[in-house]
């Protein structure tokens, strides 16, 4: 997936979201232009990840990609195949579930 913000003047970030539970699991993946912080140059941490055991499933677990903020005009997200040459300010987002037995 493709994450743009041509105006770079936004900020979003995305983590996995445990439905069983009814909570956000594992590390935050972002992108920020909207400050300093997020300066162009030094855009983002682009992987979400969770590591889940299997001491924490009884049954079964649900999990799902949530965009948890958004902010900023001019989003486009996208699937490509043809790379990002041709594209400014962009990122591809990456996330993991990494599952160790116990």
């Amino acid at each position: 997936m493709l994450v743009q913000n041509s105006s770079k003047n936004g900020a979003i970030t995305w983590q996995w979201y445990d439905n069983t539970n009814s909570a956000y699991i594992g590390s935050e993946g972002f992108m920020n232009f909207a400050t300093s912080f997020g300066a162009v140059a030094r855009v983002s941490r682009r992987v979400s990840c969770a590591l889940v055991l299997d001491s924490d499933i009884t049954t079964s677990i649900d999990v799902e990609l949530r965009i948890k903020t958004l902010t900023g005009t001019n989003w486009n997200m996208t699937i490509t195949a043809n790379g990002i040459s041709s594209f400014d300010y962009v990122g591809y987002p990456s996330i993991r579930i990494l599952e160790l037995p116990t």
